[in-house]
């Protein structure tokens, strides 16, 4: 087929790809703990609103938002062309994901929703871990630690354990991995971070703490048992 000449392709659609896929590198590490727990227990990477929230009447009829894990609630825009849109907010304090804004929860909340940006909310006390934005995945063996930043939302105390393997073979079944434990006391704004490894037992780790919002950071370094 002979490419229309007439028809100019929308120049906002690289950049936006462009900033997808890096977000979903940068949560590559939160993704891989769910795909770890799915495997384990059984419990899905997404999640919709009445698993989160059964108790709330009015999560348990919104069926077009969801979570993507504990931490992360997405409501998808699906109607053509708005740049506005209505997202049910549980109660809680709840933080936008791309602006760090802060927002009360038990009621819907109109916010803004522009081509290039997918409403997407994490709620007080949570935990999220995060990779440097690469290009590919390893194909090798890992030899030491990831580089690892660590995402606090303040708010709520949190705890959250992160999985790892060597993402190749399936030394995973003979229990060869790390576990991070990470615990968050909102009230004296401290936090402990712990960790076991099968891998790199002994070995020690550097991993930045990010509090949000406003981005404080410091680093934590960790020795693996």
């Amino acid at each position: 087929m002979v490419p229309n000449k007439d028809i100019v392709p929308d120049e906002r659609v690289e950049p936006i790809c462009k900033k997808f896929v890096n977000a979903r590198y940068e949560l590559l590490p939160y993704i891989y703990n769910l795909a770890h727990q799915a495997y384990a227990s059984g419990i899905p990477l997404i999640r919709p609103m009445w698993f989160a929230y059964p108790g709330d009447a009015v999560a348990v009829r919104t069926g077009s938002q969801y979570f993507l894990g504990e931490s992360l609630l997405v409501a998808p825009v699906t109607q053509k062309g708005a740049t506005r849109w209505d997202v049910y907010l549980p109660e809680g304090g709840w933080h936008d994901y791309w602006s760090d804004v802060k927002y009360s929860g038990g009621k819907v909340t109109t916010v803004d929703a522009p081509l290039d940006s997918i409403p997407v909310f994490v709620p007080d006390g949570s935990i999220i871990a995060k990779a440097p934005i690469a290009q590919f995945v390893g194909t090798h063996p890992k030899t030491d630690f990831d580089d690892l930043t660590i995402e606090v939302y303040r708010g709520a105390d949190g705890r959250y354990v992160l999985y790892e393997d060597d993402g190749i073979s399936m030394d995973y079944q003979r229990g060869k991995c790390s576990e991070t434990t990470i615990s968050w006391q909102d009230g004296s704004e401290t936090i402990d971070v712990t960790g076991t490894s099968q891998m790199f037992s002994g070995k020690e780790r550097n991993i930045e703490i990010v509090l949000k919002p406003g981005n404080q950071r410091k680093t934590v370094k960790v020795k693996y048992s």
